[in-house]
């Protein structure tokens, strides 16, 4: 759509009745775009945040529409037929408009005037809400859910100071729970005062929300669905400024050290190092990694494993299984305050936390106290097919011995003897304590376990020295241990190879256009021999897919046998690619997208194509280019990535960056090809997309290129 200065039809009389509906009269519907016309367009752009430069484009227009046809809406629902809600704002729309007027005792003028305007200030300041004389979304809810009766068990309407003071049920509420809870704002009169306002301020910074001293639904809900311990999710924790503060922050701080995602002290302050730990799990966990604990991640958090007290984490190709000794009935070793089982149980925990988070798959014998018999632990393992078996423990012996030491089976190969002789070393180094080398032992899960094993005795529980870094050095321990394991040659030469499904907006046949080329590249990842160590991983823009869709693709993922993860803003994907990458760099980064000069489109749409999910130029300047390995390519199939405008483009600027090299298209990508070339491929392709409406297989082929179009390589 373009409509502008000297157009004219059925087109722009369309045009006009909406801007006279939405208060911006172009005065009249002659069909005519003159100079009446633009000075209303450009009043309606500047209204609604647009470029007011007073040409009709799609964004205009399709603003334009959105409105009118939730006015049309609206006014079939009151009795006030304009029709079909299409956003057409035709003769038939204006005069249920005037209707509308008229049945509400308002000047019948077909837009929204002086006298429309005192009747909804009147309104409002009835409502508690900001007496403005303006429509906007409150008071449009207001309005058209309005009821009569308010009995404080439910949120209704906006609580504030107002003159005259507000009054009813629900102020009677909030003042009963206020005082409940500790917060003292007085006699629970009714009236919305100062002393209510003051006792709101109060518990709006103890939740670390805005302190507004309004009362509303994100409040609202905190005050009638509060919890004083902690213990229960209650809000979507952040960092913002200040800094958000409550138990259930020092919950969540305390849960998140406790698996080995180091948050520092759980001092109840949601900052940037609570931050980069939740992103850490929820990346491990396959969750958005936007670094705030929503429901999913809370319930993640608090219910990490299954009851049967074993537990997976899925990572790369390379396997660890981790035992945590004892357990149940058989404490180990006890002394100086403390149980062989309790420590050990949380230095494994930790451990496979911080090694997932390296790419690394884990898998626990236990992860609650629950006894296993030491066959069962060795036959959890070979069943799992784990590359090494590390089993945790504590040693205890007179009350003067102190130090480290690690066994493996007298017939462990070589290398398995140097990683129990370097992980007793390491240990050692990082407390200075005595280092008792590597050991020899025919112990149970070693003799039975059919891959490499080792046998960690941290420290000794029956030293009071050591019993004290057992107990509050925990991660010291975790951090000596992984390094040393990650520091392995098979392990240390893993990387990661990262897929990007952008969300595509079109819901018809092609709405799985960036997820079938991405399971062809995923599977050509799986296949390749030389990748069998490295992490594959496919991330994907979960804005415009249905919870079905989410549910397929981790479906999807699992038979592909790779890690899934979404995100649904791009800064959610930039921390995601500069995590902690000493151990796991990405060697290839494949983006499935839309892309328009100057940014790749992760979550593009013709109305607003530059969005939260954006990758534009000033984004790619916040990536660490440390976070990829030297043999790293990237590739974008994305629409004019490669595309200069200003002597740059979106490819020039990551190469120049240092983030290495890359492909991408100059002009337009063709995403047409990917279901097949002929009518018999195409057919047979969508045959089997019935089940999850997509194909498992992947795309036939790789996007192409449109008109004129090429690929450019930067190196």
């Amino acid at each position: 759509m373009l409509l502008q200065l000297g157009d004219k039809g059925d087109n722009v009389k369309y045009l006009q009745y909406g801007l006279h509906i939405l208060c911006c009269s172009p005065n009249g519907f002659d069909g005519e775009f003159g100079n009446g016309t633009l000075t209303a367009v450009k009043k309606f752009q500047s209204k609604y945040g647009l470029v007011s430069d007073g040409i009709v484009g799609d964004v205009t227009w399709n603003t334009l529409k959105n409105e009118i046809a939730t006015i049309q809406a609206q006014l079939n629902k009151k009795g006030c037929s304009v029709g079909t809600v299409d956003g057409i704002a035709g003769p038939a729309t204006y005069n249920a408009v005037i209707s509308f007027q008229n049945k509400n005792g308002l000047t019948a003028d077909g837009y929204y005037g002086n006298a429309t305007k005192s009747a909804v200030i009147s309104f409002q300041s009835a409502k508690g809400l900001t007496a403005d004389g303006e429509v906007g979304l409150a008071t449009w809810n207001a309005l058209f859910s309005s009821s009569s009766n308010s009995t404080g068990s439910s949120y209704t309407r906006l609580l504030k100071v107002t003159s005259p003071l507000m009054y009813g049920e629900d102020i009677k509420a909030v003042q009963n729970k206020l005082n409940s809870l500790g917060y003292n704002c007085g006699t629970a009169d009714g009236y919305y005062g100062n002393a209510t306002k003051n006792a709101v301020i109060s518990f709006q910074s103890a939740k670390g929300i805005d302190t507004d001293g309004v009362v509303g639904p994100t409040t609202w809900k905190l005050l009638f669905n509060s919890s004083s311990n902690g213990s229960d999710y209650s809000r979507i924790l952040k960092v913002t400024s200040p800094l958000m503060y409550g138990d259930d922050v020092k919950t969540v701080q305390n849960k998140l050290n406790s698996l080995g995602y180091n948050c520092g002290t759980a001092d109840g302050y949601y900052g940037n190092a609570t931050k980069s730990a939740v992103i850490s799990f929820q990346s491990a966990k396959g969750f958005t990694a936007d670094g705030e604990v929503g429901p999913a991640t809370w319930n993640a958090l608090f219910n990490s494993y299954s009851s049967s007290g074993s537990g997976t984490l899925p990572g790369g190709s390379i396997k660890v299984f981790i035992d945590a000794g004892h357990g149940g009935t058989d404490p180990g070793a006890v002394g100086n305050g403390l149980k062989e089982k309790d420590i050990v149980l949380s230095i494994a925990t930790k451990l496979g936390a911080l090694l997932n988070g390296r790419g690394i798959s884990i898998k626990y014998s236990r992860t609650t106290d629950t006894y296993l018999s030491l066959e069962e632990r060795a036959r959890l393992a070979n069943a799992w097919g784990a590359d090494l078996f590390v089993s945790i423990h504590a040693n205890s012996t007179t009350s003067s011995v102190r130090g480290t030491e690690c066994y493996t089976h007298p017939t462990a190969n070589t290398a398995t003897k140097t990683l129990s002789g370097n992980i007793s070393r390491a240990i050692a180094s990082k407390f200075g304590i005595s280092n008792r080398g590597h050991k020899e032992a025919n112990f149970a899960v070693l003799r039975l376990s059919n891959m490499p094993a080792i046998l960690v005795e941290t420290a000794f529980i029956s030293n009071s020295s050591d019993a004290s870094l057992l107990k509050n050095r925990q991660d010291d321990f975790v951090v000596a241990i992984a390094n040393t394991i990650m520091n392995t040659s098979t392990i240390s030469n893993a990387k990661e190879r990262i897929v990007v499904s952008a969300s595509e907006y079109d819901i018809g046949r092609f709405k799985y256009n960036f997820i079938e080329p991405a399971i062809k590249q995923l599977k050509e990842f799986k296949n390749n021999s030389k990748y069998k160590y490295d992490k594959i991983t496919w991330l994907i823009a979960n804005n415009r897919y249905s919870d079905e869709d989410l549910n397929n693709f981790k479906d999807t993922a699992k038979k592909l046998d790779v890690n899934l993860g979404f995100f649904n803003n791009t800064e959610a994907l930039i921390n995601y690619i500069n995590l902690d990458r000493s151990f796991c760099k990405i060697a290839n980064f494949i983006v499935f997208s839309h892309g328009i000069e100057g940014s790749v489109e992760l979550g593009y749409s013709p109305l607003n194509s530059i969005n939260e999910l954006s990758l534009t130029i000033n984004d790619i300047r916040k990536i660490n280019a440390n976070s990829f390995d030297s043999s790293i390519f990237t590739h974008f199939y994305s629409c004019n990535t490669a595309t200069e405008v200003d002597g740059n483009s979106v490819a020039k600027e990551w190469f120049n960056q240092g983030l290495g090299p890359i492909q991408a298209a100059v002009k337009k990508t063709d995403y047409s090809i990917i279901l097949g070339k002929t009518e018999e491929e195409i057919n047979n392709h969508l045959a089997q997309s019935k089940e999850k409406n997509y194909n498992e297989n992947g795309a036939l082929y790789y996007p192409g290129l449109g008109k004129d179009a090429y690929w450019k390589y930067f190196s």
